[in-house]
């Protein structure tokens, strides 16, 4: 069956913030590693 426009909307929200927190946790770690260097 098609997907509704709720189940739609609910995997969009779901990727789009799995995204942001995948992004936002890689850029933590590239700028804590920046700041390790001599």
């Amino acid at each position: 069956t098609p997907w509704t426009e709720d189940e739609h909307y609910l995997m969009i929200h779901f990727l789009v913030k799995s995204w942001s927190i995948d992004y936002a946790s890689s850029v933590e770690t590239w700028e804590s590693c920046l700041q390790n260097f001599p």
